[in-house]
């Protein structure tokens, strides 16, 4: 079952970032401006998602996985919240 969840997991990351690149090339009309603002666009995602990784595994090896996998539910419904909050 976790494989199964994990492998949807995995598509779905691969669909997710396939359609952002897409759509960030579709906003720039300017031909040479698409390769700039992708080369970007792509420089800033990995970036922050690097980023993330090495925050999260430096708090799992500072405590527990359970406990870093609390914090990090924590702070996205605590983002989300705000988010939701901020919209209105």
């Amino acid at each position: 079952m976790a494989c199964f969840a994990m492998m949807l997991g995995g598509i779905g990351w691969i669909v997710l970032a396939t359609l952002m690149n897409m759509s960030s090339r579709q906003i720039v009309t300017a031909s040479h401006l698409k390769a700039t603002m992708l080369g970007v666009f792509l420089s800033v995602f990995y970036f922050g998602m690097s980023l993330g990784s090495v925050t999260w595994g430096t708090l799992a090896k500072l405590t527990t996985t359970k406990e870093a996998l609390l914090v990090s539910s924590g702070l996205l419904l605590v983002c989300s919240i705000y988010k939701f909050l901020r919209r209105k």
